[in-house]
């Protein structure tokens, strides 16, 4: 997918913005306010799109259960 689209992801808070961020709502758990999310994003390689310029090409990967 394209970056338009991961930022979307992540605005919705289907995916955190970093793996650091995952880290840190994993470790607030406890708090019911803390996020769940389903996905996880990975940035791949921007390549030369003929029309379109650069496109950053991202990976969007469920996120394994941690319950279970």
């Amino acid at each position: 997918m394209d970056s338009a689209f991961a930022e979307e992801v992540i605005r919705t808070g289907e995916a955190p913005a970093s793996e650091v961020e995952a880290a840190e709502a994993s470790a607030e758990k406890q708090n019911e306010q803390s996020p769940t999310y389903r996905f996880v994003l990975h940035p791949m390689w921007m390549r030369p799109v003929r029309g379109l310029v650069v496109v950053e090409l991202w990976v969007i990967m469920r996120r394994a259960s941690l319950s279970g």
